[in-house]
């Protein structure tokens, strides 16, 4: 018959080789204790207080403040010198109008005067849609310093306290061999008892993954045993461990894939941003043109009623001469009145093209500039020949359209996943190195020295681990996916060129189609003056007829609309052309902080294998 420790009793040879045990909160040596918990908040603290912005990545600017920059602000308070009245001004309102144009003191003028380039600065620094797609890029570069952050280095620190009390039965263990047979063993259950223990557990890992896929982990831990059946133990033990993928997951070819492709988002939304100023800079331009030649247009309508007006007065003085009849004042009369109705349609477009420019300067406040504000073009519409070369451009465009970069960058990702993709095929083989340290005292030092300077309880570990699925449908499907995602996207690059091809053809097609258009109004204008001046001539020597001078009159009014409409047309065209190269920004010197217009500065451009 032999003695054994009772089943319910605890094992200290095995709370040694644990090295910890649960419970939270510390009951004895309380200044240790608490020392220790402030060296590890001191640590994390300095961790979490470590600059974000010191990552290579740098990260995004912060929102920028966009202050109204208004043309009107800009100019001297002091209200305009009264001058002559122009063609946009109604000959008959005379003082009044130029008066009524005044602004009266801090407040800005009904007539909002601006040139082009004042119309452009105005529309970008007001645009609401453009102020929220300035935002894109922003957001989109927060995902850059997520990704490095899975490089970044992770504290882990534990505090454990367990106290309790257990009553436990002891059981003897009697043993039984009779003579000639086997021994038999029997338990027999002896008095009850407590059993009291209380542990103290510290403990802290330091790990990093690197973009090679190599993990780091260092451990180190110390834990305190005290119970009424041994006497108080001090265990310490610290180990390096090192993780390593064979195939699946090796090399920063593909563990950085995440992050190139969200440097690659960011590229994107930076150039659609610069798409959203393009779209809009031409509008405005298309509009502020468009605005010149409703007041170029409504000049020519005065100008026709004047030449009216004077063709009313020749017949009258004729008429009352004798020299002719009544019925030239009749038609006279009604040929005045035909022309002030064209000129109350132009007048009327002149305010529909004024709306639509005070809607896309959208002043910061809707109220600004009262419900009659008017905005004029200051700049004249002036042709002057450009001959476009076809091939130059569509190499521009495909450059720096945002549409092509954008699907360009697009392409690229996909490639990326299919990278991916071919990586997760692999087996999952990685080889783990291990080599850890411990020791054991009755004191805190004796349990702590040891770890040091003795190699007494030193342990390695290799290990190979090998993961291999028997049928990989998911992987071989995501892999399929991805290569037909990379397909589509390849197949959506050459449609973007195309149509952008297209786009560009077509607008140096619009802009030789204005010119030729500016120089044959251009000369149907010279000839309609003539036409006129040897009609008037005639009629006034007795030879013509009053209805001849007034249809040359009509002929010459519209041969002038339809050259200023040819001359707007023509601009018009070349900002369309400027925009199918994704040169108008420059060309109009814009420039975009942040947007990289050079192709090869795409991140992850290069893909292994590739």
């Amino acid at each position: 018959m032999t003695d054994k420790a009772s089943e319910g009793r605890p094992d200290p040879d095995l709370s040694r080789r644990r090295g910890r045990g649960p419970g939270p909160k510390v009951a004895r040596r309380p200044v240790l204790v608490l020392a220790l918990a402030g060296l590890c908040l001191l640590f994390l603290g300095a961790c979490a207080s470590r600059p974000w912005s010191k990552l290579s990545y740098g990260g995004p600017p912060g929102p920028r403040p966009i202050e109204p920059l208004m043309p009107a602000e800009r100019s001297a308070p002091a209200p305009p010198a009264p001058s002559a009245p122009s063609a946009d001004t109604e000959p008959e309102e005379g003082e009044a109008a130029a008066a009524a144009d005044r602004p009266e003191a801090g407040e800005l003028p009904r007539v909002f005067e601006l040139t082009r380039d004042a119309a452009l600065v105005t529309a970008l620094v007001n645009n609401p849609g453009l102020e929220v797609a300035r935002f894109a890029p922003r957001i989109a570069g927060m995902a850059v310093p997520e990704e490095l952050a899975v490089f970044d280095p992770r504290l882990t620190s534990t505090t454990l306290y367990e106290q309790g009390n257990r009553r436990l039965t002891a059981i003897q263990s009697l043993t039984f061999r009779p003579l000639g047979g086997a021994a038999d063993e029997q338990g027999v259950v002896g008095p009850p008892f407590d059993f009291d223990r209380q542990t103290l557990n510290l403990s802290a890992t330091l790990s990093s993954l690197f973009p090679s896929g190599t993990g780091i982990a260092f451990s180190g831990v110390v834990d305190r045993s005290d119970t009424n059946f041994t006497p108080r133990q001090y265990e310490g033990a610290w180990s390096l461990e090192v993780n390593q993928p064979l195939l699946e997951g090796r090399g920063s070819e593909v563990n950085l894939i995440a992050l190139h492709q969200a440097r690659n988002r960011a590229v994107q939304s930076e150039w659609q941003v610069r798409q959203a100023v393009l779209d809009l800079v031409a509008e405005v331009e298309r509009s502020y043109w468009e605005l010149a030649l409703a007041q170029r247009v409504v000049a020519i309508r005065e100008a026709g009623v004047e030449l009216a007006a004077e063709q009313l007065a020749l017949n009258e003085d004729l008429v009352d001469s004798g020299r002719a009849a009544r019925s030239a004042v009749l038609s006279a009369r009604a040929e005045q009145a035909s022309r002030r109705a064209d000129l109350e349609a132009a007048r009327g477009e002149a305010r529909a093209s004024s709306e639509r420019m005070l809607r896309l300067l959208n002043p910061p406040r809707a109220g600004r500039f009262g419900g009659d504000a008017v905005v004029r073009a200051v700049d004249t519409p002036k042709a002057e020949r450009m001959e476009p070369d076809a091939d130059a451009s569509l190499h521009r465009a495909l450059e720096r359209r945002p549409e092509v970069f954008r699907d360009r960058i697009e392409t690229v990702n996909r490639r990326l996943d299919v990278t991916a993709a071919q990586d997760a095929l692999k087996p999952e083989v990685d080889l783990v190195a291990a080599y850890d340290r411990t020791s054991l005292g009755s004191e805190l030092g004796d349990g702590l020295n040891d770890l040091f300077d003795s190699t007494r309880f030193d342990r390695y570990r290799l290990v190979l681990e090998v993961e291999v699925p028997l049928v990989g449908r998911g992987e071989l499907a995501r892999y399929r996916s991805a290569r037909l995602s990379e397909l589509r996207a390849e197949a959506l690059l050459e449609d973007t060129a195309l149509r952008v091809a297209e786009e560009v053809r077509r607008a140096v097609i619009g802009v030789e189609t204005e010119w030729a258009r500016v120089e044959a109004t251009a000369e149907a204008v010279a000839s309609r003056e003539e036409e006129l001046r040897i009609e008037r001539e005639r009629y006034e020597a007795g030879e013509g007829r009053n209805l001849d001078v007034l249809a040359i009159q009509r002929l010459l009014v519209e041969a002038r609309v339809a050259a200023a409409t040819a001359t707007v047309r023509y601009l018009q065209a070349l900002t369309d052309l400027d925009r199918a190269e994704g040169t108008l920004l420059e060309e109009r010197g814009i420039a975009l902080a942040g947007v990289r217009p050079d192709p090869e500065s795409i991140p992850g451009k290069k893909v292994p294998g590739d």
